[in-house]
């Protein structure tokens, strides 16, 4: 009796975990992403990116809407224009940016291009990165210029800078980091410690150092170690050094300032030629010595100052800080010329959407920011749960009393608006009744190309063109039954035709009529044409196991099934393990 009573409590045990963990999964609902400070906007403004990090905005803009406005650097190696109509236009990937074997939101993920900063003279961009070299992960620093009359939407290497970094490798996520110009002509950049905090305190290593150059990738010689006999030693590089990962580094009144990212501590300090931080890989040596130390870490991933007469008149005199792995802007009043911080920190924007244990559900990473004459635009990196990248615009905080004039959406915030989750799923969340639409792609690769499919569209065809249709449903069909143009492009045809009109190829589907503009319709299909690409999900056993490890940490719902299987193999297993115990007590208390 005692044996099966054991069996059963451990059974029901488990069961009773697992309807709890069922009990506590959140419906998907269409909310505000971001909860934001009263006085600001927090929007979705330019692109669509895949891995957008750093960005340089030209302040010398011309007036035609094709002109350049900013250009943005992606983690995967891509460099992109964003001209002053919006729009975005791929120039280059650099294809020695390292890519991953395993995507983010994996730790493997967080290596790659991070830097993107302009010469004063705006001729030249700077980019920081992280390549391959065998089997070793190097930082460099890359030089380019537009080419002759391609008004930036064309580029060339002009110089690289690799041999400073070649006795150090860059750690996941511990690599070279923002950079940017003053005028003196000298290029600042940041640089992570690699996961070895001794390098850190020797100018002969390049690691955890804030570095000092002029705009031909050479060393300095105000720079504090800067030998004459040897101007390409890595020392003549060094301006401050014993960082861990100092990601956000800004030049305020002439000092340089620094907020760099700890393991549980974070810390703001101004950075004096020469200087030795204190870092041992300990949480207690981030506390010396600082102008702040944040009680909570934020992850600070790049940081501006917000001057007076700027319009977020609030934030008037506030060191702003992206909080990278909290999706979070943080913000700190600060005077320049004297160093003092003013007050505590604020949160302006955080995550709306939390699950029970505190965690935003929208993993991603805020990973730049930049001060423009009307706010402050953020770069994010959004990723899927699952693994993989989902594309997202620049996000832009600016005062609430600029928002003005009809709102305009993304494909993404499209599919929110429209409700398509009410159906479909994107990452992983959503409804079951229609196709995953990261998963549309693929399968109608196939269906355009079915000749059964083909045959019914050619009856509906048939059927319809004399009756009272519309021209353009007629025009797509036509279109698609002839197999006019390139996959891509046939596929692109039939998801703008169905989200503008779900009967033109059914008339008895079940997709709900949108009305939707033609605009937002093609907004829709980048959105879905994007999240589609295969390139971006993980395959493999990588898939399975970040799959399943993702969602045991992320979606108590999913393991209901297996945790109740593992209930009965585990109750079974203890009615044997104690038949075990009972039998061997029995035999000592016989003899």
């Amino acid at each position: 009796m005692s044996k099966r009573f054991l069996s059963l409590v451990s059974i029901l045990l488990f069961v009773f975990v697992s309807l709890q963990a069922f009990a506590e999964k959140k419906e998907l609902k269409d909310q505000q992403e971001w909860q934001v400070e009263p006085g600001y906007v927090f929007k979705e403004d330019a692109g669509e990116f895949l891995s957008a990090v750093g960005m340089a905005f030209f302040e010398k803009q011309g007036d035609k809407p094709t002109d350049p406005k900013a250009i943005i650097s992606e983690l995967r190696g891509v460099i992109q224009l964003v001209t002053k109509d919006g729009k975005t236009h791929e120039i280059l990937t650099d294809q020695e940016i390292m890519q991953p074997e395993k995507e983010l939101p994996d730790f493997d993920g967080e290596n790659g291009q991070i830097g993107a900063c302009l010469s004063p003279d705006e001729k030249f961009l700077f980019t920081t990165g992280v390549y391959m070299d065998g089997w070793k992960k190097l930082n460099k620093i890359t030089k380019w210029k537009s080419v002759a009359g391609a008004n930036w939407r064309k580029i060339e290497k002009v110089a690289e800078l690799k041999h400073i970094f070649n006795d150090d490798t860059a750690g996941k996520a511990h690599q070279i980091g923002h950079c940017f110009t003053d005028g003196n002509n000298h290029l600042w950049v940041g640089v992570g410690d690699g996961h070895n905090p001794e390098s850190t305190h020797l100018p002969s290593h390049s690691n955890g150092k804030i570095l000092r150059m002029d705009m031909n990738l050479k060393a300095v010689p105000e720079n504090p170690f800067y030998k004459a006999s040897d101007p390409k030693a890595i020392a003549g590089y060094v301006y401050a050094m014993g960082f861990r990962n100092p990601f956000a580094i800004k030049k305020l009144e002439g000092k340089l300032y620094v907020a760099d990212n700890g393991p549980a501590v974070d810390r703001f300090v101004h950075a004096k030629p020469g200087q030795n931080f204190p870092w041992d890989n300990t949480d207690d040596s981030f506390t010396y010595g600082n102008l702040m130390t944040f009680p909570r870490p934020v992850g600070p991933a790049d940081m501006v100052y917000v001057p007076h007469g700027h319009p977020l008149k609030d934030l008037w005199g506030h060191v702003v800080l992206a909080a990278a792995h909290k999706a979070s802007i943080v913000a700190f009043p600060f005077e320049p010329k004297t160093g003092t911080v003013q007050g505590k920190p604020k949160w302006i924007v955080r995550p709306s959407d939390f699950d029970k244990r505190g965690h935003h559900r929208r993993r991603g990473d805020f990973a730049g920011l930049a001060l423009t004459d009307d706010g402050i635009y953020v770069s994010y990196i959004r990723t899927n749960p699952k693994g993989g990248l989902i594309p997202a615009t620049l996000l832009k905080l600016i005062p609430a009393e600029a928002q003005q004039g009809p709102l305009t959406y993304t494909g993404e915030q499209l599919v929110h608006v429209v409700g398509c989750r009410n159906c479909h799923s994107v990452a992983g969340l959503g409804g079951e009744r229609g196709p995953a639409l990261d998963g549309l792609v693929t399968s109608l690769n196939t269906r355009l190309d079915d000749k059964s499919y083909l045959g019914k569209l050619k009856k509906l065809e048939a059927k319809l063109k004399d009756e009272e249709d519309d021209e353009r449903w007629s025009k797509a069909r036509v279109a698609l039954i002839a197999q006019d143009g390139s996959m891509s492009e046939r596929v692109r045809l039939w998801i703008e035709t169905k989200i503008q009109n779900p009967y033109f190829d059914d008339p008895g589907s079940n997709m709900p009529q949108f009305n939707l503009t033609e605009d937002r319709a093609q907004k829709l299909a980048d959105f879905i044409i994007k999240i589609s690409d295969p390139a971006r999900q993980l395959t493999g056993f990588a898939k399975y196991e970040h799959l399943l490890m993702t969602n045991l940490a992320q979606d108590p719902g999913f393991p209901l099934t297996l945790v109740l299987v593992l209930g009965i193999l585990m109750g079974i297993g203890f009615r044997n393990f104690f038949s075990m115990l009972f039998r061997r007590a029995k035999g000592l208390f016989s003899r």
